[in-house]
């Protein structure tokens, strides 16, 4: 009898929403990536929702909140209490990025979908796995073996291998196929056919340019600006520093809450300060319409503040 294999898509196709899949091996089921995007609206859930209790495990292929952003939320309201696989690079990485999108959701709104000690319990679960190696599973899961390999795209980046009495599934999204100065390239072309390959064609239309060009063009975007380095860690030190030119390296690439986003909203009607995006954003936020061709003339943006109630309770 052969290994039986069905990938249910939960999020993520045929448009541009946070990853999440659902791959049955034999009734075991892997739960691989479990997105969210910074609006954190539950009910993007749904589909996770219905399938997160009966998840044997749990695969991580980057940091960022489009393939881990749900997981505190998913092991703290909707069931899921599977053990999690990650390389060490997308489990710090990816503590650090859910504790500043709490950080910067809560300057702004009331959030309460989770709490720090919620990121801390969800990311205790994570087993953490080196490039290449192999990770036997018993009991249910008995003859299902896992291996991260290169992705190329983030640091500590995977592709995940999940092989069964000798077939292979691969899943292989966000991969870079060239080494860039900072990361060497996928391996997905060094792999013998799959039996499955789960993939995407995110920038199947983009025309990518040269690196040197590439190179040349943020180079000189940031040195016709004033290049120089200073720490600053929040946006009063930003305000007392002294005065002339400054270029910020901001995190919250979306520019929806944040210190990237009160940058914005106060340098943005200056037509000598500059914007420069370092990747595409996300779908439906505010750093994707100043993405448009051509550039908008003009966007709405939505300014939101906690203030302290007053009066009586």
């Amino acid at each position: 009898m052969g290994t039986s294999v069905r990938v249910t898509p939960l999020c993520g196709v045929y448009n541009e929403n946070p990853l999440s899949y659902l791959v049955s091996i034999d009734g075991f089921n892997f739960l691989v990536d479990c997105g969210w995007n910074d609006h954190f609206d539950p009910s993007h859930l749904q589909p996770l929702a219905r399938v997160a209790s009966t998840i044997d495990a749990v695969l991580l292929s980057h940091a960022d909140t489009l393939h881990l952003g749900a997981l505190p939320y998913a092991m703290k309201r909707l069931g899921l209490s599977a053990p999690v696989y990650s390389t060490e690079p997308i489990y710090i990485l990816g503590l650090l990025t859910m504790m500043l999108n709490i950080s910067s959701s809560s300057q702004v709104s009331g959030f309460d979908l989770f709490t720090l000690d919620d990121i801390d319990s969800a990311f205790q679960s994570v087993t953490r796995i080196t490039y290449s190696q192999n990770h036997h599973f018993s009991g249910k899961g008995e003859g299902i073996v896992i291996a991260p390999h290169v992705a190329g795209h983030l640091l500590g980046g995977t592709i995940w291998k999940i092989t069964k009495d000798g077939e292979d599934v691969i899943y292989a999204v966000d991969f870079n196929h060239r080494k860039e100065r900072h990361l060497n390239g996928t391996v997905l072309g060094s792999f013998v056919r799959p039996a499955v390959l789960i993939t995407d064609a995110y920038n199947a239309l983009n025309n990518q340019p040269y690196r040197r060009q590439n190179d040349k063009e943020f180079g000189d975007c940031y040195a016709c600006t004033c290049w120089y380095v200073t720490l600053l860690i929040n946006k009063t030190e930003l305000d007392n520093a002294p005065d002339g030119p400054k270029v910020v390296l901001a995190s919250m690439a979306s520019l929806e809450a944040g210190f990237s986003h009160d940058i914005f909203v106060e340098w943005a009607n200056d037509v000598k300060n500059l914007v420069l995006f370092t990747e595409r954003g996300q779908f439906a936020t505010l750093a994707r319409m100043l993405q448009a061709d051509p550039p908008p003339k003009a966007v709405k943006v939505v300014v939101s503040k906690c203030v302290p109630l007053v009066g009586k309770s």
